[in-house]
């Protein structure tokens, strides 16, 4: 799912209401520390994820213009489709959908300057 910065923000703003809402129905329900905190962390996991969508977003797609020069003198062409991207963070699978660019149509992609922008590892995990 691709989001936008603005919608990941107001998210994570309701989010962390919930959780101040959940902290407050805690102390009334008087539970143990231990289900609190449990439950504080799978919370919270869920706004970091929340908040990292926001961070791919406001980075773009990496869309350069139609072409691209390589520092060797080669001058790739951005492929018509975007190619999505999985990357396990710790907070959870992102999909990020990204412009890439090769020779030509129906290469491999040589080059992605939204990886190279967000520094994304060679493989999929953070």
């Amino acid at each position: 799912m691709i989001m936008s910065q603005e919608r990941a923000f107001l998210k994570a703003r309701q989010q962390l209401q919930a959780l101040e809402a959940f902290v407050n129905q805690a102390v009334t329900d008087e539970l143990r520390i231990d289900s609190v905190e449990r439950e504080l962390f799978s919370r919270l996991l869920d706004v970091g994820h929340t908040l990292l969508l926001a961070f791919v977003a406001a980075a773009g797609n990496g869309n350069v213009g139609a072409t691209l020069e390589t520092p060797d003198g080669r001058t790739l062409r951005r492929l018509k489709s975007k190619h999505p991207r999985r990357y396990l963070s710790i907070f959870g699978e992102l999909l990020i959908e990204r412009s890439v660019y090769a020779l030509r149509d129906g290469q491999k992609a040589q080059c992605s300057p939204l990886d190279e922008r967000l520094g994304l590892p060679a493989g999929e995990f953070s």
